[in-house]
């Protein structure tokens, strides 16, 4: 584990989020807590010094896009 005063390390590109919700939401996010899988989980972020990160949040559009055909050529 990074001491006190070591730098702490930023991700700037995170899919921690987007994973949970593609498998299984909330009931899946006990892997994130244990370490068993994925890319960060937090015994992992605390060993390697993780301070933070940016996390990717969006909301799929049920028009997906077709509402703007006509302003593109």
């Amino acid at each position: 584990m990074l001491e006190q005063n070591d730098p702490k390390i930023f991700d700037g590109h995170n899919d921690v989020l987007l994973k949970l919700m593609i498998n299984g939401g909330v009931d899946k996010a006990s892997s994130f807590v244990t370490g068993r899988d994925g890319h960060i989980d937090i015994p992992r972020a605390n060993i390697g010094g993780f301070g933070g990160g940016f996390f990717a949040l969006y909301v799929r559009s049920p028009l997906n896009g077709k509402s703007l055909d006509d302003k593109y050529d």
